[in-house]
């Protein structure tokens, strides 16, 4: 089907008044089409957007109803294309106060003890 047979099919379908559309329909299906009009313009608008803006181009498209035994729907390749635009940004770790506080303390008391093992052994030294 082409774009413009399927803009055709659509726009057909939205001119309809209601009795018509659901003299067409099952009982059963009643609460699902009122939402079609709104759905065809939504997959057009959207195939548009990725760059299917001919009847050419539409030849490439392939509607599948499962992809190696999962179904797939609108929702799933939305949800699929959008984890793809993601930013991926590594995460960001924030230090504790306290242990920064801490550690310092303690690098700076063993310095200390360090510069007075150094002193007392030159001061060794010099007694000889």
């Amino acid at each position: 089907m082409t774009r413009s047979q399927t803009n055709k099919a659509v726009d057909e379908y939205c001119r309809m008044d209601w009795q018509e559309v659901a003299a067409n329909f099952s009982s059963k299906g009643l609460k699902y089409i009122a939402e079609y009009c709104y759905g065809g313009m939504l997959v057009d608008n959207l195939l548009q957007g990725y760059g299917f803006k001919d009847d050419e181009s539409w030849t490439r498209i392939e509607f599948v109803e499962k992809i190696v035994e999962a179904h797939a729907s609108w929702a799933l390749g939305y949800a699929l294309d959008a984890t793809g635009r993601i930013p991926s940004r590594s995460p960001t770790s924030r230090l504790d106060p306290m242990a920064v506080a801490v550690g310092l303390t303690f690098l700076l008391c063993l310095l200390f003890v360090l510069l007075l093992v150094l002193l007392g052994i030159k001061k060794d030294r010099l007694v000889f």
